[in-house]
């Protein structure tokens, strides 16, 4: 038995499921849904899923293998587009899509939309309205 799945036993028989789905999909790159229904999968006598190495990216998907169309949405800042699209291609968890796109170089003059685009502008708004 590795160190991984040592801990994974140890955080179910002290019934803290909520920080034994953590680990996995902290270990694995899986998204929550799929973490869950690893470990459930698990405690009915299955495998655990392997740890990830560290040369992969999350979800243990290379940046280089994301598909065309997803690297396309990304390059054009289309960030909230292409991490739908890579979801539903890929199963991947929101955080996890996340991180591969925003790992995407765009193109030049493009920017990204999203979240964090948003936060930028109104940050920067704001700093704007407090000098003037």
């Amino acid at each position: 038995m590795n160190d991984f799945e040592q801990r994974v036993r140890d955080l179910m028989a002290a019934r803290n499921k909520v920080e034994a789905i953590r680990l996995v999909r902290e270990a694995t790159g899986l998204g929550l849904a799929e973490a869950k229904a690893a470990l459930e999968q698990w405690e009915s006598g299955g495998p655990l899923p392997r740890p990830k190495s560290g040369t992969a990216a999350p979800g243990g998907v290379a940046i280089s293998d994301l598909p065309p169309e997803v690297t396309a949405l990304a390059r054009q800042g289309k960030t909230i587009e292409a991490i739908k699209l890579l979801r539903e291609q890929r199963s991947l968890g929101l955080k996890e899509a996340k991180d591969l796109v925003d790992q995407v170089p765009l193109d030049p003059g493009a920017k990204r939309s999203g979240c964090a685009a948003l936060v930028l502008a109104a940050v920067g708004l704001g700093g704007a309205l407090l000098y003037s």
